[in-house]
């Protein structure tokens, strides 16, 4: 077996695995939210493995922020862009500044990375929110407009929260 191919490793790689099916599956919003949410549990799982048995490395390091960006950045809003099926230029700059933000969040954090505490929302917990602020919608029977418009809000205010200088402690 390859140094390379750790336990934590091969933990992340099935997280990237998951998160590219749920892009895949972003048409069926519950499936792949639900996809979402294992891909969050991997991410807390593979990292504090790899602490835990002493094999972090680079590579890891560098597989967890293509977890992150596919998981928790992209796939979040295909999910969503596909069940609003609007194409209104609201939407549309949010989804750039969302992407935007949540790449810088992640690029940061690689660089700066604390074992103690988060600089900004974690990205994990930005998808988490909207995914399930999206679904809270979606079974209140919102309609589309107020949707869209609700979530161009919500997206907008998880991006800047992203880039925040927000200290949040880690909890795993």
């Amino acid at each position: 077996m390859s140094k390379h191919l750790t336990l934590p490793n091969i933990l992340t790689l099935f997280g990237i695995f998951l998160a590219v099916l749920a892009i895949v599956l972003s048409r069926n919003s519950y499936i792949a939210t639900l996809l979402i949410f294992i891909v969050a549990i991997i991410d807390c799982i593979d990292g504090k493995l790899a602490r835990k048995l002493n094999k972090v490395s680079i590579l890891g390091a560098k597989l967890d922020v293509l977890n992150d960006f596919l998981g928790f950045i992209l796939a979040p809003i295909l999910i969503i862009s596909f069940a609003l099926n609007t194409q209104t230029t609201l939407w549309f700059s949010v989804l750039i500044i969302y992407i935007i933000a949540g790449l810088y969040r992640l690029i940061r954090e690689y660089f700066r990375h604390s074992e103690s505490h988060f600089i900004g929302l974690p990205t994990t917990l930005t998808a988490l929110i909207l995914l399930s602020i999206f679904h809270v919608l979606t079974l209140l029977n919102t309609y589309l407009n107020t949707m869209a418009h609700t979530l161009s809000l919500v997206t907008f205010i998880l991006s800047v929260l992203m880039i925040s200088n927000l200290s949040i402690k880690r909890l795993y």
